[in-house]
């Protein structure tokens, strides 16, 4: 890996090309974030599905008590590790969430650690990871402690929901999920998806950019 130094210091994977030059322009999706967090209450936990090498994880950690991420790639995590190293607040899974629990092939092109996914065959490398359901944690997490799941997972987003619809009910997360609209493919999976939480009771609330903000009615706890 190697460590770029921009505003704040970043590790990335040695053969990334995208980020440093991202980064020149500022903290990584800044305004994207703080404008997912206004619909934010409470702040106990957030999950982190698709975390890269922490961008939105780090910033995170500071807002919420802890940080849950999932993240499959070896060298990702090896660099988000070191650019959480300070912070004691996070948890990394190292799998990827689908809808099923086995293994899968995740696909890349070499060029840019994030631009990966399991839906994007025609990339040039591939390698096999461990898959799980969101719904396998269950157990792991007290009902109603999340507050804050976002997900950016190059068109596997509506997978991992669909494998995680029982822990969504068990809480009132506010959901920011990378839902691009710029053409009628995409058009289709958004409207796909978004039938697909309504299910749940979940309402799309808010939309900027390639993020969809979706909530649900709160419950008693």
């Amino acid at each position: 890996m190697k460590k770029v130094v921009i505003h704040t210091e970043w590790y990335l994977p040695k053969y990334d090309e995208h980020f440093a030059e991202i980064l020149e322009n500022g903290p990584y999706q800044l305004n994207n974030r703080r404008w997912a967090l206004k619909f934010v209450e409470n702040y106990n936990t957030a999950i982190d599905i698709g975390s890269n090498v922490g961008f939105w994880s780090k910033p995170l950690c500071k807002k919420f008590k802890k940080v849950v991420a999932f993240e499959p790639d070896k060298e990702n995590n090896d660099c988000f590790k070191e650019n959480l190293k300070d912070l004691t607040n996070w948890q990394l899974e190292e799998v990827a969430l689908s809808n099923k629990s086995g293994t899968d092939t995740l696909y890349y092109d070499g060029k840019n650690c994030g631009d990966m996914s399991m839906e994007h065959s025609y990339k040039e490398f591939k390698q096999k990871i461990e898959t799980k359901k969101l719904d396998d944690y269950v157990d792991k997490f007290e009902k109603n402690t999340v507050d804050f799941i976002k997900i950016d997972t190059q068109e596997h987003e509506y997978k991992i929901l669909e494998g995680g619809l029982n822990f969504l009910c068990n809480h009132n997360a506010v959901l920011c999920v990378e839902m691009p609209r710029r053409d009628n493919r995409e058009n289709e999976i958004a409207k796909k998806l978004g039938k697909l939480l309504k299910r749940i009771d979940y309402q799309l609330e808010g939309v900027a950019k390639k993020e969809s903000i979706f909530k649900r009615p709160k419950k008693d706890k």
